[in-house]
């Protein structure tokens, strides 16, 4: 499969909550190695929490962000409303920018598509 986004860079938006089970926080460092394993470079990451009752796990999510600050932004919301709403919030935060999208659902991890340009 071959698909060519160069016309934008895609964009992949993951909801995100954390209590302290560390198994979470393994899924998501696979689910973020992934993305960043893919063949073509020209994407970004929003990942949205929502209320996280891990202060550790929100910290985190800044040292995530750092690690590539301006392919990952982290929005942290101020009320738990599930998934779908997170989902709805990177939506509208990419809605200015008419890029590609792709939903990144945890535990889900990211093979390295051959041939996909992103």
């Amino acid at each position: 499969m071959s698909v060519d986004f160069s016309k934008g860079t895609a964009t992949f938006v993951m909801s995100h909550w954390r209590n302290d089970n560390e198994c979470s926080r393994f899924y998501l460092d696979q689910a973020i190695d992934g993305i960043f394993a893919q063949t073509d470079s020209n994407w970004q990451l929003v990942i949205v929490d929502d209320l996280s009752p891990c202060a550790e796990a929100r910290e985190y999510l800044l040292e995530v962000r750092k690690r590539s600050p301006q392919k990952i932004h982290v929005i942290f919301k101020d009320t738990n409303d599930g998934p779908g709403i997170c989902r709805n919030i990177g939506i509208k935060w990419l809605m200015k920018k008419g890029r590609p999208l792709y939903f990144s659902m945890m535990p889900m991890i990211y093979p390295i598509l051959k041939g996909l340009k992103l």
